[in-house]
């Protein structure tokens, strides 16, 4: 199971899009176009599935909200934390890596 599906599954009303930095589509211009389109979305929370806090959450990500929130005014965007740097995921990620190197998948 996905993690939009997993999150549907635990919340059915939070609306969960899907959208890529690169190489994929959609790309976050195309996502907001179209919920621009549908109507309704005042308020998007940004939530880059990234294991630390690189460049792109570093420069590429703020820079390219910037530029989207001049171009969406009426949807609020908020960039939150990379999800890689929260406490559970980083002990979910210790908790497998310990598990792969005892179940001996070195």
């Amino acid at each position: 199971m996905s993690v939009r599906a997993k999150i549907h599954a635990r919340d059915p009303a939070c609306r969960v899009e899907l959208a890529f930095l690169e190489h994929l589509p959609p790309n976050l211009e195309t996502l907001l176009a179209s919920l621009q389109a549908a109507g309704g979305v005042t308020h998007v929370h940004v939530l880059p599935m990234f294991i630390a806090a690189g460049g792109h959450m570093k420069r590429d990500l703020p820079a390219r909200i910037a530029r989207l929130q001049t171009q969406f005014p009426q949807i609020h965007l908020e960039l939150v934390t990379a999800i890689g740097l929260s406490e559970s995921v980083q002990e979910a990620m210790s908790e497998a890596a310990l598990r792969g190197f005892l179940d001996g998948k070195k």
